[in-house]
């Protein structure tokens, strides 16, 4: 292990407001022992200063400000056992630059070694076809020479001549098959060549398509490589105009049902709208309610007018002492019963004195 330290500075010098960073391995790769996989470990940052124990190799560091990702950086740990942080950056920009070089040049070479393989296919092509008409003239020469061999004597020098012509012809096609063998090796090395940059082209196209598996959204920030961007959600728009009613006419309605039968029900008296008036006290046009005591308040000056009418207490009071005043009355006008032997000497007003037999 390797321990890294160093400082998190903004461009005032100032130390940088993170809270944690998040470290990982580059890539997933073997180590003595095991397999170091690119998961990231989280470690707090006190005053802006990192302080990590880290395996040697490539890595990717990400400042975490305020609970989300703020910036990613490279880095490269040496197996000295210690380091600063800012010589891991360093040793990982200068591999940067030296790794797109060297791409670059890949690139280059892989273009002009396609170009040369087509050439020399293209040069084989041709050395065989000279090949093949040379042959061709060969073969037209020797049968020329077999007939005029034949011919008589005034046809030999002739013949001679066509022999001579034949074997000219043979030696250019023997040239050419052996140009075109050579030619057929060169192909052969350029296909070779071409085979081994397209294997490289496919190692870069597969770190390619590792990139693509690394980009991950956090929020509104996108993040490559663990590098984050700036948020990407922008103001909200304006409410936009209203859409048209999609109310629908009674004609309009499919799957109406023809009758509509009542249903036992209850409704809350908050639900009737032309309820009259709740009181206590029994005014005209209200509903009366008794209180908790199970009383009810009627108006002292009301007077009943009918059987059907309730009255208040009162009423029924001054009523019950009228008629009790009136029978006191009516009592007290009658003449009062005495029964005697025989007459009194003095009689009493009101007394009705009866003498039995």
């Amino acid at each position: 292990m390797t321990r890294v330290q160093g400082d998190l500075k903004i461009i005032t010098g100032t130390a940088e407001a993170a809270t944690e960073v998040r470290v990982r391995s580059k890539v997933s790769r073997p180590v003595p022992g095991g397999w170091l996989m690119d998961m990231s470990d989280r470690r707090p940052v006190f005053d802006g200063k990192v302080d990590l124990e880290l395996l040697p190799g490539a890595c990717v560091l990400v400042a975490i400000s305020g609970g989300l990702p703020s910036e990613a950086v490279d880095l490269i740990v040496p197996e000295s056992g210690t380091a600063t942080l800012e010589s891991c950056i360093r040793a990982a920009e200068a591999a940067g630059d030296l790794e797109r070089d060297a791409l670059d040049e890949l690139r280059r070479d892989f273009g002009a070694w396609i170009d040369e393989a087509r050439a020399s296919v293209g040069a084989a092509d041709g050395s065989a076809k000279a090949a093949k008409a040379e042959a061709d003239k060969a073969k037209g020469s020797a049968d020329a020479a077999g007939k005029s061999a034949t011919s008589a004597d005034s046809s030999a020098s002739a013949a001679k001549t066509s022999a001579d012509s034949a074997g000219k012809s043979a030696t250019a096609a023997a040239s050419s098959a052996s140009a075109a063998k050579a030619d057929a090796g060169k192909a052969a090395t350029s296909a070779t060549e071409a085979s081994n940059s397209a294997k490289s082209a496919k190692a870069d196209a597969d770190r390619a398509e590792g990139v693509v598996d690394s980009v991950d959204w956090h929020n509104d920030r996108l993040l490559v490589m663990g590098k984050a961007s700036p948020p990407l959600t922008g103001p909200r728009g304006e409410k936009g105009e209203p859409g048209t009613s999609g109310a629908s006419t009674w004609e309009a309605i499919a799957g109406k049902p023809t009758k509509f039968p009542p249903e036992s029900h209850k409704h809350k008296m908050a639900d009737i709208s032309d309820l009259p008036q709740v009181s206590p006290y029994g005014d005209p046009n209200t509903i009366m309610q008794r209180s908790s005591s199970g009383h009810a308040i009627l108006n002292a000056n009301a007077t009943p007018t009918s059987i059907a009418h309730v009255t208040h207490k009162k009423y029924v009071d001054d009523r019950d002492a009228a008629t009790l005043a009136e029978a006191k009355a009516l009592v007290e006008s009658r003449a009062t019963v005495k029964q005697v032997t025989s007459p009194p000497a003095t009689f009493e007003p009101g007394v009705l004195y009866v003498i039995p037999e």
